[in-house]
């Protein structure tokens, strides 16, 4: 799977891999801290941003059992 094609999700999916809490990494990719909490963990549940998640999670893992 590439990149998301929203730009906003990628950056969340991406600070969330970085380490960020998912209301964190709302507000980072550029969304309102008003309610971060609830519309993060709400976008957080979407299969893409699941699928991506996964991806980038499975590639790290990859890297580090790889050394």
């Amino acid at each position: 799977m590439a990149a998301l094609l929203n730009a906003k999700h990628e950056k969340f999916v991406q600070a969330i891999v970085r380490g960020a809490t998912q209301a964190e990494a709302y507000v980072a990719a550029g969304y309102s801290d008003q309610g971060a909490f609830q519309s993060a963990s709400r976008l957080a549940q979407r299969p893409e941003i699941q699928a991506r998640l996964a991806e980038l999670r499975q590639a790290i893992t990859a890297r580090l059992t790889d050394c």
